[in-house]
């Protein structure tokens, strides 16, 4: 969750974290990424958003990196981060309908524990047109598709998803 956290903060600033490198910095970059777009979903509202993801984020995230305060959704959690880059974060839930994530383009998507099978075939087809790229931080047992589909194929030479995903 932490390295996630970290790369999608990567993905929406342009700046590396110091502690990988990066420098720190008073002003962030303004406007570079205009139109980007990158979300994040968890299992659950309460439990993956309110109480993992959007910590998570605010551990990270400073008001200089952002271009006003997140927007609140009905139940009052932010899950609209628009950052000063120009950038837009927003969170989803599986508890949300598949049709919920069909039809957006994402330049980034993180999975924060494997999501359903639907869910991610709408967010991969999302990403498709921008090359966007997909992380999921879980332990992969309650989604045996995930073994299936996407880890075992691309370690077969002879499979055309061979190398397209890496598995730590």
């Amino acid at each position: 969750t932490t390295s996630a956290a970290i790369e999608l903060l990567r993905e929406a600033t342009g700046v590396d974290p110091v502690a990988l490198g990066g420098q720190p910095l008073i002003k962030y970059p303004e406007g570079i990424f205009k139109g980007k777009r990158i979300m994040a979903a968890a299992e659950t509202f309460d439990i993956g958003l309110r109480d993992t993801i959007i910590p998570k984020l605010k551990e990270y995230v400073t008001p200089e990196m952002l271009d006003g305060a997140p927007k609140k959704n009905q139940q009052g959690l932010e899950t609209v981060w628009r950052f000063k880059s120009g950038a837009e974060l927003i969170l989803f839930s599986y508890q949300q309908s598949a049709k919920s994530f069909e039809g957006s383009q994402w330049d980034f998507a993180w999975f924060d524990e494997p999501p359903p099978q639907d869910i991610f075939n709408a967010v991969r087809r999302g990403c498709m047109k921008r090359e966007g790229r997909i992380i999921v931080t879980a332990t992969p047992l309650s989604q045996p598709w995930m073994l299936d589909d996407l880890i075992l194929p691309s370690q077969d030479p002879a499979h055309p998803d061979y190398g397209n995903v890496s598995y730590f």
